[in-house]
């Protein structure tokens, strides 16, 4: 940790404050068109959503109908592909809809906290403290830009995160659009028992079985040969002038040979030795099993792949989570039907009715849940364009703050006026804004938000001449 403190003089204060009125009146145009934009958008997505839930129609999976083509439509079901998805570098492969890797690095990470204090004259004097941590961080952290040396970061990492994501998944006999796959989150963690079988894998089906006998039954060469001569696959032939007689197993893969044990490797009557350890049993069919828990200097490790000491982790070590989507997931969508796949319904309000959710959701609450997402965006948009309005008043009366910190009772008072007069400032424009929006849709809101604006503006100056009449 290291600290700095540096002076910053009246003259540049007042220079850097004429400097950010551009900036500020930048934020406030800004906020007014957010605010604006974000009610047309709530209520053109209220009214879409008010018709979607009134022509909504039930639709099966199963079966694609054509009654429905260009309808809006509610189904539930099981989303499931057949393809499979390969993370090359840790050797995965996934029968699934998504597969998501993300991977964390052990980097410092630089804390800068400054502290302001007015001095007399109008200056500033700033103290600013650099402290570091190590911490896990996703992505790299250039360290060169630190402001005190000695805390290095690694430039590259082996691996980086990803997401994959099936391309053809079906919802029963529809098939889902590819936004429709990107939002199915059902997740669960990968972890090396999550691999399904490779493809080239060979497995043996009862019929593929060669018929065994008691193990103190004998076989005579020559009579076993004659008998399975003629079987299909897979054919059994023993050969009796080779020193230890052995059994051959035609597969359609590879050959497996069985050597059996004899009494006497010149008797064409091979004895199947009664102790299974003179059994030798080898096949060239059977792959060589692949330890997925150790792949290219990482261990896989209370669910994540790590490389380093998990118990003593050091600047540099990596720790990669995997996650998937498992088919099949149960998902639920309110869609306009085209063919056997959907697209977003468009509604008379000009906006998207596209829905969907992880599990079995009716009709009902999935308009219920839009409704509820739709107006706590609105509100979060509204507090966005008000807080950078107000900042963008804040800058432009930021001059008259920096004036009078000549004297320090009278930068306190001009201080809390410009608060004052730029949170008025604020309302005034954000409701204005807001009612403009209205007024197209909604005119009675509107003409009423803006009588309160205008009470907004006055508000100020109404109190400043209460208060002269008070002093006289």
């Amino acid at each position: 940790m290291s600290t700095e403190t540096k002076t910053i003089s009246w003259g540049s204060r007042l220079g850097n404050s004429f400097k950010g009125l551009l900036f500020g009146l930048i934020l406030i145009v800004a906020s007014a068109v957010l605010l604006f934009w974000n009610e047309g958008r709530t209520i053109k997505m209220t009214k879409a959503l008010k018709e979607g839930a009134k022509v909504v129609v039930e639709a099966t999976p199963d079966v694609v109908n054509s009654e429905n083509d260009g309808k809006l439509v509610h189904l539930s079901g099981d989303a499931q592909t057949d393809d499979v998805l390969t993370d090359d570098f840790f050797g995965v492969q996934l029968n699934a809809i998504t597969l998501e890797r993300n991977v964390q690095i052990y980097q410092w990470t630089e804390d800068v906290h400054e502290e302001t204090t007015r001095k007399s004259g109008g200056s500033q004097e700033v103290k600013t403290t650099y402290s570091y941590r190590k911490e896990w961080v996703e992505g790299l952290v250039d360290s060169s830009a630190f402001h005190d040396s000695g805390h290095d970061n690694p430039t590259s990492v082996p691996v980086e995160s990803m997401t994959l994501h099936a391309a053809n998944v079906q919802l029963g006999a529809f098939q889902l659009n590819s936004t429709q796959i990107d939002r199915i989150g059902n997740y669960k963690d990968y972890s090396p028992n999550s691999q399904i079988k490779d493809a080239t894998e060979t497995t043996t089906t009862p019929e593929e079985t060669a018929p065994i006998e008691e193990p103190s039954a004998q076989y005579n060469a020559a009579e076993n040969n004659a008998r399975y001569a003629q079987e299909s696959e897979p054919l059994i032939t023993i050969n009796p002038d080779e020193p230890a007689p052995s059994i051959s197993i035609s597969t359609n893969d590879a050959p497996a040979t069985i050597t059996v044990t004899g009494d006497d490797a010149d008797n064409n009557d091979a004895n199947i030795a009664t102790n299974p350890t003179d059994v030798n049993v080898s096949t060239s069919a059977e792959p060589d099993a692949v330890d997925l828990t150790h792949v290219n200097g990482f261990t896989f490790a209370n669910g994540v792949y790590y490389k380093g000491d998990p118990a003593n982790a050091q600047i540099g070590d990596i720790k990669v989570a995997l996650r998937y989507v498992p088919t099949p997931s149960t998902i639920s969508l309110v869609a306009k039907q085209v063919g056997n796949t959907f697209e977003p319904y468009l509604a008379k309000s000009g906006a998207n009715v596209d829905l969907f959710a992880d599990g079995t959701k009716s009709a009902e609450a999935m308009f219920e849940q839009a409704r509820k997402n739709n107006q706590l965006m609105a509100w979060l948009l509204r507090a966005l364009g008000v807080f950078l309005c107000f900042i963008g008043f804040k800058t432009l009366f930021q001059p008259l703050e920096v004036l009078a910190d000549f004297i320090p009772f009278l930068a306190k008072v001009v201080g809390f006026g410009a608060s004052l007069v730029s949170a008025c400032c604020a309302g005034f424009v954000s409701l204005v804004a807001i009612a403009v929006g209205y007024l197209y849709y909604r005119p009675v809101i509107g003409i009423t938000l803006l009588v309160i604006a205008f009470g907004l503006l006055l508000y100020p100056f109404m109190k400043g001449k209460n208060k002269a009449k008070e002093t006289v």
